[in-house]
Protein backbone atom coordinates (compact mmCIF):
# COMPACT_ATOMS: atom_id res chain seq x y z
CA UNK A 1 0.00 0.00 0.00
CA UNK A 2 1.23 3.46 -0.88
CA UNK A 3 0.55 5.91 1.91
CA UNK A 4 -0.18 9.47 0.85
CA UNK A 5 0.19 12.45 3.13
CA UNK A 6 -0.70 16.12 2.86
CA UNK A 7 2.10 18.46 1.75
CA UNK A 8 2.64 21.97 2.92
CA UNK A 9 5.12 24.56 1.70
CA UNK A 10 7.42 23.86 4.67
CA UNK A 11 7.97 20.17 3.91
CA UNK A 12 7.66 20.27 0.11
CA UNK A 13 10.46 20.71 -2.39
CA UNK A 14 10.47 24.02 -4.25
CA UNK A 15 7.84 23.50 -6.94
CA UNK A 16 7.61 27.20 -7.85
CA UNK A 17 9.21 26.92 -11.30
CA UNK A 18 6.95 24.08 -12.43
CA UNK A 19 3.73 24.71 -10.48
CA UNK A 20 3.81 28.19 -9.05
CA UNK A 21 0.29 28.54 -7.69
CA UNK A 22 -0.43 25.20 -6.03
CA UNK A 23 -3.06 25.29 -3.31
CA UNK A 24 -3.03 21.67 -2.11
CA UNK A 25 -0.45 18.92 -2.33
CA UNK A 26 -0.22 15.23 -1.59
CA UNK A 27 2.89 13.08 -1.59
CA UNK A 28 4.01 9.47 -1.42
CA UNK A 29 7.64 9.07 -0.39
CA UNK A 30 8.45 5.65 -1.84
CA UNK A 31 6.03 4.94 -4.69
CA UNK A 32 6.74 1.97 -6.95
CA UNK A 33 5.15 2.10 -10.40
CA UNK A 34 3.31 -1.02 -11.51
CA UNK A 35 5.74 -1.30 -14.45
CA UNK A 36 8.69 -0.93 -12.01
CA UNK A 37 9.94 1.89 -14.26
CA UNK A 38 9.93 4.34 -11.36
CA UNK A 39 10.48 4.12 -7.64
CA UNK A 40 10.60 7.22 -5.49
CA UNK A 41 8.57 10.20 -4.36
CA UNK A 42 5.40 11.24 -6.19
CA UNK A 43 3.79 14.63 -5.69
CA UNK A 44 0.25 15.55 -6.74
CA UNK A 45 -0.43 19.28 -6.67
CA UNK A 46 -3.75 21.01 -7.18
CA UNK A 47 -4.08 24.57 -8.46
CA UNK A 48 -7.23 26.62 -9.04
CA UNK A 49 -7.16 25.38 -12.65
CA UNK A 50 -5.52 21.98 -12.85
CA UNK A 51 -3.68 19.10 -11.22
CA UNK A 52 0.00 18.35 -11.71
CA UNK A 53 1.99 15.21 -10.94
CA UNK A 54 5.72 15.43 -10.31
CA UNK A 55 8.38 12.81 -9.65
CA UNK A 56 11.97 13.00 -8.44
CA UNK A 57 14.46 12.61 -11.30
CA UNK A 58 17.70 12.59 -9.33
CA UNK A 59 19.54 9.28 -8.84
CA UNK A 60 20.68 10.70 -5.49
CA UNK A 61 17.10 11.83 -4.70
CA UNK A 62 18.08 15.45 -4.32
CA UNK A 63 15.09 17.15 -2.80
CA UNK A 64 14.42 19.75 -5.51
CA UNK A 65 15.22 17.58 -8.55
CA UNK A 66 11.65 17.11 -9.72
CA UNK A 67 10.05 16.80 -13.15
CA UNK A 68 6.49 17.38 -14.23
CA UNK A 69 5.06 14.12 -15.64
CA UNK A 70 1.36 14.97 -15.96
CA UNK A 71 -0.93 17.97 -15.97
CA UNK A 72 -4.71 17.93 -16.40
CA UNK A 73 -7.34 20.68 -16.05
CA UNK A 74 -9.99 19.99 -13.42
CA UNK A 75 -12.39 22.61 -14.79
CA UNK A 76 -13.43 23.69 -11.30
CA UNK A 77 -15.05 20.30 -10.68
CA UNK A 78 -12.67 19.44 -7.83
CA UNK A 79 -12.04 21.41 -4.63
CA UNK A 80 -8.46 22.56 -5.26
CA UNK A 81 -7.86 23.73 -1.68
CA UNK A 82 -9.21 21.19 0.82
CA UNK A 83 -8.06 21.72 4.38
CA UNK A 84 -6.76 19.07 6.72
CA UNK A 85 -4.88 15.84 6.32
CA UNK A 86 -5.35 12.98 3.92
CA UNK A 87 -6.96 9.82 5.23
CA UNK A 88 -7.66 6.46 3.68
CA UNK A 89 -11.22 6.21 2.37
CA UNK A 90 -13.58 3.98 4.32
CA UNK A 91 -15.14 0.95 2.58
CA UNK A 92 -18.26 2.83 1.45
CA UNK A 93 -16.30 5.79 0.07
CA UNK A 94 -13.81 3.52 -1.69
CA UNK A 95 -16.56 1.43 -3.30
CA UNK A 96 -18.33 4.57 -4.48
CA UNK A 97 -15.10 5.97 -5.94
CA UNK A 98 -14.15 2.72 -7.70
CA UNK A 99 -17.65 2.47 -9.15
CA UNK A 100 -17.49 6.05 -10.43
CA UNK A 101 -14.02 5.48 -11.93
CA UNK A 102 -15.23 2.27 -13.61
CA UNK A 103 -18.24 4.11 -15.04
CA UNK A 104 -15.85 6.61 -16.60
CA UNK A 105 -13.69 3.80 -18.02
CA UNK A 106 -15.56 3.98 -21.32
CA UNK A 107 -13.60 7.18 -21.87
CA UNK A 108 -9.83 7.26 -21.41
CA UNK A 109 -9.72 6.43 -17.70
CA UNK A 110 -6.94 4.03 -16.75
CA UNK A 111 -8.03 0.48 -16.07
CA UNK A 112 -8.51 -0.35 -12.42
CA UNK A 113 -6.17 -3.17 -11.49
CA UNK A 114 -6.75 -4.77 -8.13
CA UNK A 115 -8.13 -2.40 -5.53
CA UNK A 116 -6.35 0.94 -5.75
CA UNK A 117 -6.20 2.93 -2.55
CA UNK A 118 -8.40 6.00 -2.33
CA UNK A 119 -7.23 8.90 -0.17
CA UNK A 120 -9.51 11.75 0.92
CA UNK A 121 -9.05 15.23 2.34
CA UNK A 122 -12.35 16.95 3.16
CA UNK A 123 -14.40 16.47 -0.05
CA UNK A 124 -11.49 15.78 -2.42
CA UNK A 125 -10.21 12.30 -3.20
CA UNK A 126 -7.13 11.02 -4.97
CA UNK A 127 -6.22 7.68 -6.49
CA UNK A 128 -3.02 6.65 -8.32
CA UNK A 129 -3.53 3.90 -10.91
CA UNK A 130 -0.23 2.03 -10.97
CA UNK A 131 1.86 4.65 -12.77
CA UNK A 132 2.53 8.10 -11.28
CA UNK A 133 1.00 9.93 -14.26
CA UNK A 134 -2.27 7.97 -14.08
CA UNK A 135 -4.42 9.53 -11.38
CA UNK A 136 -8.05 10.14 -10.60
CA UNK A 137 -9.28 13.18 -8.71
CA UNK A 138 -12.60 12.64 -6.97
CA UNK A 139 -15.27 14.84 -5.48
CA UNK A 140 -17.20 13.45 -2.52
CA UNK A 141 -20.49 14.56 -1.04
CA UNK A 142 -21.86 12.88 2.08
CA UNK A 143 -19.58 9.85 1.62
CA UNK A 144 -20.52 9.32 -2.03
CA UNK A 145 -18.29 10.02 -5.02
CA UNK A 146 -20.13 12.53 -7.22
CA UNK A 147 -17.49 13.40 -9.83
CA UNK A 148 -14.20 12.13 -11.18
CA UNK A 149 -11.47 13.48 -13.42
CA UNK A 150 -8.86 10.99 -14.56
CA UNK A 151 -5.68 11.22 -16.55
CA UNK A 152 -4.65 8.90 -19.36
CA UNK A 153 -1.51 8.29 -21.39
CA UNK A 154 -2.29 11.39 -23.45
CA UNK A 155 -1.71 13.55 -20.34
CA UNK A 156 1.77 12.12 -19.76
CA UNK A 157 4.72 14.47 -20.08
CA UNK A 158 8.07 12.70 -20.58
CA UNK A 159 10.86 14.07 -18.35
CA UNK A 160 13.72 15.59 -20.35
CA UNK A 161 16.12 12.72 -19.62
CA UNK A 162 13.57 10.25 -20.98
CA UNK A 163 13.22 11.80 -24.44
Amino acid sequence: MTRLYTLNSFIAPDFSLLVSNWTFGAAADDYCAASHSYRGPVYVLLTPYDAAVLINISPERERDAVALVCRVPHEGRINHAPEGTLREADAREAASARSRIATEAATEVPEIKGSPWIWICQDTGLCIHGEPHLISLLRFQEGRCTDVISTSERHRIAPIGEE
